[in-house]
């Protein structure tokens, strides 16, 4: 079995106020780095063979952390952990209904966010990514480090579609933590 270490990347200001990032390069904040140092000193007994991380730069902060705490890890950078191109909808509230909560749900047509992309084009470069981990690296401790809505497609992958069809249903993995899976 490969078990997966699924890191959230710090806070950045966009978090703290509730507001979209997406693909927009925001860097984390003074907590977001405090928040950093904390998982890395807490998962700094787990042997990690590989450390993979999304291009953004809160989740390559939030790795670097990670790097200085586990030298002895293979380190790559992974655009398909990248987070959620939210289109139209970046840098706007996220905590507002409609159309966050919409934009995790199955129901919603594909195509519907304008310029984004849909759950199938997320799961289109996660899932496979996330297969030829299992397949390449059985038996090894693998940690992801990326973002809310990535980590919410892959909590899918290892838990299936909740019974709602809405990912939000899953709660994404808070700012800073870890969520831990095997398969």
């Amino acid at each position: 079995m490969t078990k997966f270490y699924i890191v959230r990347h710090g806070q950045t200001d966009y978090n703290k106020e509730h507001k979209l990032q997406g693909r927009l390069d925001i860097p984390l904040n003074e907590t977001g780095m405090e928040q950093a140092k904390t998982i890395a000193e807490s998962l700094k007994d787990v042997h990690f063979d590989v450390i993979y991380y999304s291009p953004l730069t809160r989740a390559k902060q939030t790795a670097d952390e990670l790097i200085k705490t586990h030298s002895e890890a293979k380190v790559i950078e992974a655009n398909e952990i990248i987070e959620r191109d939210f289109g139209e909808y970046e840098g706007e509230p996220s905590n507002v209904e409609p159309p966050y909560h919409g934009l995790w749900d199955y129901s919603i047509e594909p195509g519907a966010l304008k310029g984004g992309e849909s759950m199938e084009d997320i799961k289109k470069r996660v899932y496979p990514f996330l297969d030829k981990i299992v397949a390449e690296q059985k038996d090894q401790a693998v940690c992801l480090v990326c973002h809310g809505g990535t980590g919410l497609i892959i909590r899918e992958y290892f838990e299936g579609v909740p019974s709602s069809g809405n990912l939000l249903d899953f709660s994404p993995i808070p700012n800073g933590e870890a969520a831990i899976f095997e398969k």
